[in-house]
C-alpha cells in the first residue's frame, strides 16, 4: 500500500515500512500537505492518493488526527461507527429474527398507543438507528492519559472499521519518545499503518522511516 503527493518524489510504501515521518520544516508547504487532506471531504481531488494495487478513496480508508485531545473513542466519530456497528450487527445472522421482532412489538405499541389520540395519526417505519442512540450506548473508557486514549482509538478503528492507515499531524509535539515509540508499535500490532506529519524531527525512531523536505519540496533521507 503506498500513499503518494503529486509535489512528493518519494511514496509512502507502507510496504517498507507501517511507520513513516514526513518531516517539512517549511510552514508554507507543512500546511499545504496537512490541507490536502481535507480537499477530498470538501469535493476537490486534493494532492493525496492511496494504492493498493487500485486507487483507493482516502475518505474511507484514511483517518486524519490533529486535535488529539479530542480524540477518544467516545468522540463523535467513534460514536457513529459504534452505531453503525451496531446497526450491522442488528441484521446480522444471530440478531436479525430478534430485531424484526423487537420492531414489530413496537410499531405494535405505537399503533395501540396512538389509537388513543382523539385525532387521525399515523405511525411511521420505525428507524432502530434512532432507538439505539436513544438509549445511549457507549464504549467503556478507562484511559487515563492521552497515549492510552490514542492507543484505544487505533484499537478501535483495527476491530471497527477499514481504515488503513491514520496521519497524524504534530504528534512528537504531544508524546514523549518512549511514549511515542509504544503507539508506533501498538499500530503495527493492529495492522494500522501511520503517516506523521511533522515540523521537525530530532531523533528517529527503529520502528520509522523518515523523509524531510524542504521550501522547495526537495526531498532527502536522513542518515540516522
Amino acid at each position: 500500500m503506498k500513499l503518494s503527493h503529486y509535489n512528493l518524489e518519494n511514496s509512502i510504501d507502507f510496504d517498507e515500512s507501517a511507520v513513516w515521518s514526513l518531516v517539512c520544516e517549511s510552514p508554507r508547504q507543512f500546511a499545504r500537505l496537512t490541507r490536502d487532506f481535507y480537499a477530498p471531504s470538501e469535493n476537490t481531488d486534493g494532492g493525496w492518493f492511496l494504492y493498493d494495487g487500485k486507487r483507493l478513496d482516502l475518505s474511507k480508508y484514511v483517518m486524519c488526527l490533529i486535535d488529539f485531545h479530542n480524540v477518544g473513542i467516545n468522540d463523535k466519530k467513534s460514536s457513529n461507527i459504534l452505531q453503525e456497528k451496531l446497526k450491522q450487527t442488528a441484521f446480522d445472522e444471530h440478531h436479525t429474527v430478534s430485531t424484526h421482532e423487537i420492531i414489530s412489538a413496537i410499531t405494535g405499541y405505537l399503533n395501540n398507543l396512538t389509537a388513543d389520540v382523539d385525532f387521525p395519526t399515523r405511525v411511521c417505519n420505525v428507524d432502530l438507528g434512532i432507538i439505539l442512540k436513544s438509549v445511549g450506548i457507549s464504549f467503556l473508557d478507562e484511559s487515563e492519559n492521552l497515549c492510552e486514549k490514542l492507543m484505544d482509538y487505533v484499537t478501535l478503528l483495527s476491530r471497527l472499521t477499514v481504515i488503513k492507515v491514520i496521519v497524524c499531524v504534530n504528534l512528537r509535539s504531544y508524546l514523549e519518545i518512549e511514549l511515542l515509540d509504544a503507539f508506533f508499535n501498538h499500530c503495527e500490532q493492529n495492522c494500522i499503518n501511520v503517516l506523521c506529519i511533522e515540523s521537525h524531527c530530532k531523533k528517529k525512531l527503529n520502528c520509522e522511516k523518515v523523509l524531510f523536505c524542504d521550501e522547495d519540496m526537495c526531498e532527502y533521507f536522513p542518515n540516522k
